[in-house]
């Protein structure tokens, strides 16, 4: 836990700093919102961790050793670790930026997901008072207690969320794991909710659309979804008319099925006959059905 922190107040600054967490992945070192008066510079400079700044109004000049870039209301820019940088803020439209700094062996990978691996700027492709809210947050907890750590540390992490999940103007469709794991939690899923669930919900839980779930049931199953669920529903239908008193009607309703006509006709299509006909064959009387 940090062991020192520090509120700043003025017209036009707000910032809270704390020691850096060295021994964590992830961590948030300082973060702030400042109005610039006109021709505020900082740097050049190097400077540990990453410091991202997201631009509320105005404009600036940024470089980063080499390069230069001329920003605007609306874009986010990184200064990264340990690179030279200098940034300023304009004459006549000087901007206003929150900003955030945080560190650890986790950060960079973050920085990358959230589309900042060829570039460190891009455009914020939302309300940046998303943003601001949250850094907001972090700077009412400053007092140096677990609880305001715990909170400091989870609108950290709702900010990079956020920064993946805007990483594109357009939602971006992404599939960020193997089409046999998409399926293999899909099966899942299906085995423990057949009973109330629909194809729109399978897809919904594992986050992929409908159309993406149905081609990589067929690849990996040979059938649907829509088929592989309506199989699992009447196989355990069969069970429990082997297995158990229940009536047809009890049986099709703890199957999904609220019409028992319609659990019987798809019992009948995918066996042969009816399940009525199907618990007399399975009795101890007339031998067991396979």
């Amino acid at each position: 836990m940090a062991t020192q922190d520090y509120y700043h107040v003025t017209s036009r600054y707000r910032c809270m700093d704390c020691v850096n967490m060295l021994d964590s992945d992830l961590y948030v070192s300082i973060c702030g919102i400042e109005n610039c008066s006109s021709g505020h510079k900082f740097g050049p400079c190097r400077r540990a961790d990453y410091h991202i700044h997201f631009i509320l109004g105005g404009r600036g000049t940024l470089r980063i050793e080499n390069q230069t870039w001329h920003l605007s209301a609306g874009q986010i820019f990184v200064l990264p670790e340990n690179q030279e940088v200098e940034y300023q803020a304009d004459h006549d439209e000087p901007w206003q930026y929150a900003w955030i700094t945080v560190g650890g062996s986790n950060a960079l990978p973050c920085l990358k997901a959230a589309g900042f691996e060829d570039s460190w700027l891009r455009e914020c492709n939302c309300n940046p008072n998303c943003f601001v809210e949250l850094i907001d947050k972090i700077l009412g907890s400053t007092e140096l207690t677990l609880v305001n750590e715990l909170k400091r540390n989870s609108c950290m992490h709702e900010i990079l969320a956020l920064l993946v999940e805007t990483k594109c103007a357009k939602k971006e469709i992404r599939h960020e794991f193997s089409p046999d794991l998409y399926v293999q939690y899909a099966v899942q899923f299906i085995h423990l909710n057949y009973s109330h669930i629909r194809v729109n919900d399978i897809a919904n839980y594992i986050g992929i659309n409908r159309s993406y779930l149905t081609t990589i049931f067929k690849n990996k199953l040979n059938v649907s979804p829509q088929e592989y669920l309506v199989s699992y529903r009447l196989n355990k239908g069969k069970q429990l008319l082997c297995t158990t008193d229940l009536s047809i009607q009890e049986i099709a309703a703890s199957v999904g099925y609220d019409n028992p006509l319609t659990f019987s006709k798809m019992f009948k299509n995918a066996y042969g006959k009816s399940p009525r006909h199907f618990r007399q064959e399975s009795s101890p009387e007339t031998g067991t059905q396979s």
